[in-house]
Protein backbone atom coordinates (compact mmCIF):
# COMPACT_ATOMS: atom_id res chain seq x y z
CA UNK A 1 0.00 0.00 0.00
CA UNK A 2 1.25 3.36 -1.84
CA UNK A 3 -0.17 6.47 -0.14
CA UNK A 4 0.65 10.12 -0.98
CA UNK A 5 0.54 12.64 2.19
CA UNK A 6 0.02 16.31 1.22
CA UNK A 7 1.02 18.92 3.85
CA UNK A 8 -1.63 22.03 4.20
CA UNK A 9 -0.29 25.87 3.92
CA UNK A 10 2.77 26.88 6.18
CA UNK A 11 3.35 22.99 6.60
CA UNK A 12 6.51 21.14 5.60
CA UNK A 13 7.07 17.32 4.92
CA UNK A 14 8.54 16.83 8.57
CA UNK A 15 6.31 18.40 10.36
CA UNK A 16 3.13 16.65 9.07
CA UNK A 17 4.97 13.14 8.97
CA UNK A 18 4.70 14.29 12.99
CA UNK A 19 0.82 15.56 12.73
CA UNK A 20 -0.20 12.50 10.70
CA UNK A 21 1.71 9.60 12.64
CA UNK A 22 -2.14 8.83 15.29
CA UNK A 23 -3.63 8.73 11.34
CA UNK A 24 -0.88 6.39 10.03
CA UNK A 25 -1.30 3.87 12.82
CA UNK A 26 -4.86 4.05 12.12
CA UNK A 27 -4.33 3.02 8.83
CA UNK A 28 -1.75 0.46 9.29
CA UNK A 29 -4.33 -0.98 11.73
CA UNK A 30 -7.29 -0.83 8.75
CA UNK A 31 -5.04 -2.46 6.16
CA UNK A 32 -3.54 -5.46 9.16
CA UNK A 33 -7.36 -6.28 9.43
CA UNK A 34 -7.90 -6.71 5.68
CA UNK A 35 -4.46 -8.62 5.19
CA UNK A 36 -2.53 -9.08 8.62
CA UNK A 37 1.00 -9.10 6.78
CA UNK A 38 0.31 -5.46 5.05
CA UNK A 39 1.14 -3.39 8.37
CA UNK A 40 4.82 -3.83 7.47
CA UNK A 41 4.27 -2.64 3.65
CA UNK A 42 2.54 0.65 4.05
CA UNK A 43 4.68 3.39 2.27
CA UNK A 44 4.20 6.91 2.66
CA UNK A 45 5.43 9.37 0.83
CA UNK A 46 5.58 13.20 1.76
CA UNK A 47 6.32 15.82 -0.86
CA UNK A 48 7.13 19.32 0.15
CA UNK A 49 4.97 21.98 -1.72
CA UNK A 50 7.79 24.53 -3.69
CA UNK A 51 6.88 27.75 -2.05
CA UNK A 52 8.67 29.00 1.06
CA UNK A 53 6.71 30.71 3.02
CA UNK A 54 8.23 33.88 5.04
CA UNK A 55 6.84 34.36 8.57
CA UNK A 56 4.68 37.78 7.02
CA UNK A 57 2.77 35.21 4.68
CA UNK A 58 0.96 33.76 7.65
CA UNK A 59 1.17 35.48 11.22
CA UNK A 60 1.46 39.20 10.37
CA UNK A 61 3.37 41.94 8.45
CA UNK A 62 6.04 42.61 11.19
CA UNK A 63 7.53 39.33 11.14
CA UNK A 64 11.15 39.25 10.08
CA UNK A 65 12.12 36.18 6.45
CA UNK A 66 13.86 33.76 7.80
CA UNK A 67 15.64 31.20 5.60
CA UNK A 68 15.12 28.67 8.78
CA UNK A 69 11.40 29.08 8.28
CA UNK A 70 10.56 25.60 7.26
CA UNK A 71 6.79 26.29 6.14
CA UNK A 72 5.29 25.81 2.45
CA UNK A 73 2.81 26.31 0.37
CA UNK A 74 1.04 24.90 -2.83
CA UNK A 75 -0.18 28.05 -3.89
CA UNK A 76 -0.60 31.73 -2.53
CA UNK A 77 -3.98 32.87 -3.60
CA UNK A 78 -6.19 31.31 -1.05
CA UNK A 79 -9.58 33.33 -1.79
CA UNK A 80 -10.77 30.61 -3.64
CA UNK A 81 -10.32 32.23 -7.43
CA UNK A 82 -7.40 31.35 -10.22
CA UNK A 83 -4.26 30.09 -8.81
CA UNK A 84 -1.27 28.38 -10.42
CA UNK A 85 -1.50 25.05 -10.01
CA UNK A 86 1.18 24.37 -12.57
CA UNK A 87 4.07 23.77 -10.37
CA UNK A 88 2.38 21.73 -7.26
CA UNK A 89 0.94 19.20 -10.45
CA UNK A 90 4.99 19.02 -11.56
CA UNK A 91 5.52 17.90 -7.67
CA UNK A 92 2.70 15.39 -7.57
CA UNK A 93 3.96 13.76 -10.92
CA UNK A 94 7.79 13.88 -9.61
CA UNK A 95 6.23 11.90 -6.62
CA UNK A 96 4.26 9.38 -8.97
CA UNK A 97 7.60 8.63 -11.29
CA UNK A 98 9.76 7.90 -8.31
CA UNK A 99 7.43 6.62 -5.23
CA UNK A 100 4.36 5.31 -6.85
CA UNK A 101 2.21 4.27 -8.19
CA UNK A 102 -0.18 5.39 -5.29
CA UNK A 103 -3.23 3.58 -3.99
CA UNK A 104 -4.20 6.70 -1.90
CA UNK A 105 -4.02 10.02 -1.13
CA UNK A 106 -4.39 11.95 2.57
CA UNK A 107 -4.31 15.65 2.29
CA UNK A 108 -4.46 18.12 5.19
CA UNK A 109 -6.29 22.14 4.36
CA UNK A 110 -4.70 23.41 1.55
CA UNK A 111 -2.95 20.15 0.76
CA UNK A 112 -6.66 18.31 1.20
CA UNK A 113 -7.82 20.76 -1.88
CA UNK A 114 -5.06 19.14 -3.92
CA UNK A 115 -5.24 15.32 -3.04
CA UNK A 116 -9.05 16.06 -4.78
CA UNK A 117 -7.54 17.66 -7.78
CA UNK A 118 -4.88 14.32 -7.64
CA UNK A 119 -7.77 12.10 -6.89
CA UNK A 120 -9.41 13.66 -9.96
CA UNK A 121 -6.38 13.33 -12.48
CA UNK A 122 -5.99 9.50 -11.60
CA UNK A 123 -9.00 9.06 -13.09
CA UNK A 124 -8.33 9.14 -16.49
CA UNK A 125 -7.07 5.72 -16.90
CA UNK A 126 -10.56 4.67 -16.62
CA UNK A 127 -12.69 7.32 -17.40
CA UNK A 128 -11.53 9.16 -21.15
CA UNK A 129 -14.69 11.71 -20.33
CA UNK A 130 -12.00 12.96 -17.35
CA UNK A 131 -8.98 12.92 -19.39
CA UNK A 132 -11.05 15.02 -22.25
CA UNK A 133 -12.24 17.73 -19.27
CA UNK A 134 -8.68 18.11 -18.21
CA UNK A 135 -7.44 18.25 -21.46
CA UNK A 136 -10.05 20.86 -22.18
CA UNK A 137 -7.81 23.16 -19.55
CA UNK A 138 -4.72 22.15 -20.77
CA UNK A 139 -3.75 19.70 -18.33
CA UNK A 140 -1.33 17.74 -19.46
CA UNK A 141 -2.21 13.78 -18.33
CA UNK A 142 0.39 11.00 -19.38
CA UNK A 143 1.85 10.92 -15.84
CA UNK A 144 -2.18 10.61 -14.56
CA UNK A 145 -2.89 7.86 -16.84
CA UNK A 146 0.43 6.45 -15.64
CA UNK A 147 -0.36 6.37 -12.32
CA UNK A 148 -3.79 4.85 -12.32
CA UNK A 149 -7.22 5.42 -10.43
CA UNK A 150 -6.85 5.24 -6.25
CA UNK A 151 -8.40 3.36 -3.94
CA UNK A 152 -9.55 6.30 -1.98
CA UNK A 153 -8.91 9.76 -0.94
CA UNK A 154 -8.34 10.91 2.68
CA UNK A 155 -9.58 14.75 2.52
CA UNK A 156 -9.13 16.73 6.00
CA UNK A 157 -10.47 20.31 6.56
CA UNK A 158 -10.28 20.42 2.63
CA UNK A 159 -12.36 23.04 0.06
CA UNK A 160 -12.79 23.08 -3.52
CA UNK A 161 -11.45 25.58 -5.87
CA UNK A 162 -13.67 27.68 -8.01
CA UNK A 163 -15.55 25.77 -10.70
CA UNK A 164 -15.43 28.61 -13.35
CA UNK A 165 -11.88 28.17 -13.46
CA UNK A 166 -11.24 24.13 -13.06
CA UNK A 167 -14.61 22.65 -13.70
CA UNK A 168 -12.61 19.76 -15.36
CA UNK A 169 -11.86 17.98 -12.03
CA UNK A 170 -14.91 18.14 -10.69
CA UNK A 171 -16.88 17.91 -13.96
CA UNK A 172 -17.65 15.26 -14.27
CA UNK A 173 -17.86 14.66 -10.49
CA UNK A 174 -15.21 12.02 -8.66
CA UNK A 175 -16.07 9.11 -8.71
CA UNK A 176 -12.74 7.68 -6.40
CA UNK A 177 -14.30 7.12 -2.61
CA UNK A 178 -13.45 10.52 -0.52
CA UNK A 179 -13.95 11.02 3.08
CA UNK A 180 -14.46 14.22 3.96
CA UNK A 181 -13.16 15.23 7.23
CA UNK A 182 -14.33 18.98 8.72
CA UNK A 183 -14.08 20.06 12.61
CA UNK A 184 -17.30 21.64 13.80
CA UNK A 185 -14.65 24.06 15.12
CA UNK A 186 -12.53 24.57 12.11
CA UNK A 187 -11.70 28.49 12.19
CA UNK A 188 -9.74 28.43 8.81
CA UNK A 189 -11.91 26.19 6.76
CA UNK A 190 -15.63 26.56 7.73
CA UNK A 191 -17.52 23.42 8.16
CA UNK A 192 -19.39 24.65 5.35
CA UNK A 193 -16.11 25.20 2.48
CA UNK A 194 -15.57 21.62 3.63
CA UNK A 195 -19.15 20.71 2.99
CA UNK A 196 -19.06 22.13 -0.10
CA UNK A 197 -17.01 19.18 -2.01
CA UNK A 198 -19.96 17.14 -1.31
CA UNK A 199 -21.25 18.37 -4.11
CA UNK A 200 -18.09 17.32 -6.79
CA UNK A 201 -18.33 14.00 -5.31
CA UNK A 202 -20.31 10.91 -6.25
CA UNK A 203 -18.87 8.41 -3.62
CA UNK A 204 -18.13 10.16 -0.61
CA UNK A 205 -18.39 9.78 3.18
CA UNK A 206 -18.81 13.02 5.32
CA UNK A 207 -16.84 13.10 9.23
CA UNK A 208 -17.45 15.57 11.44
CA UNK A 209 -15.98 15.75 14.54
CA UNK A 210 -15.81 18.59 17.23
CA UNK A 211 -12.48 20.04 17.00
CA UNK A 212 -10.85 22.84 14.90
CA UNK A 213 -8.38 22.93 12.26
CA UNK A 214 -5.79 19.82 13.05
CA UNK A 215 -5.16 16.29 12.13
CA UNK A 216 -7.01 14.02 13.90
CA UNK A 217 -5.38 12.29 16.39
CA UNK A 218 -7.80 10.85 18.85
CA UNK A 219 -9.10 7.35 18.67
CA UNK A 220 -13.08 8.08 18.54
CA UNK A 221 -12.55 9.65 15.42
CA UNK A 222 -9.66 7.62 13.92
CA UNK A 223 -11.75 4.78 14.86
CA UNK A 224 -14.38 6.13 12.21
CA UNK A 225 -11.88 6.76 9.93
CA UNK A 226 -10.48 3.04 10.04
CA UNK A 227 -13.82 1.53 9.92
CA UNK A 228 -13.88 3.82 6.38
CA UNK A 229 -10.69 2.42 5.01
CA UNK A 230 -12.03 -1.54 6.00
CA UNK A 231 -14.91 -0.57 3.98
CA UNK A 232 -13.22 0.54 0.87
CA UNK A 233 -10.46 -1.57 1.15
CA UNK A 234 -12.61 -4.74 1.50
CA UNK A 235 -15.71 -3.28 -1.18
CA UNK A 236 -14.91 -4.12 -4.76
CA UNK A 237 -14.49 -1.23 -6.87
CA UNK A 238 -13.31 -0.33 -11.01
CA UNK A 239 -10.92 -2.92 -12.19
CA UNK A 240 -7.65 -1.72 -11.56
CA UNK A 241 -5.39 -1.95 -15.03
CA UNK A 242 -2.15 -0.75 -13.85
CA UNK A 243 0.60 -3.72 -14.07
CA UNK A 244 2.81 -1.42 -11.67
CA UNK A 245 0.93 -0.99 -8.71
CA UNK A 246 2.04 -3.44 -5.90
CA UNK A 247 -0.49 -3.71 -3.11
CA UNK A 248 0.74 -5.84 -0.04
Amino acid sequence: MRILMLHGYAQSEKKFEIKTRPLRRCIEEACASICPDSVNHVEYTYPTAHIRLDPSDFVGVDAEPSEDCDTWGWWLDLDGCRVDLEPSLRTLSAAVESSGPFDAVVGFSQGAALAALFASLCECQARPERRKALQKLGRPTSWAVAQGRLKFAICISGFSLAKEFYAGYYEPHIQTPVLLVAGALDPVIPLESTCQMLAVCEDDFFLEHHGSHYVPRFWPVLDKIKDYIQTVLTEKGPEDNNPARQVA
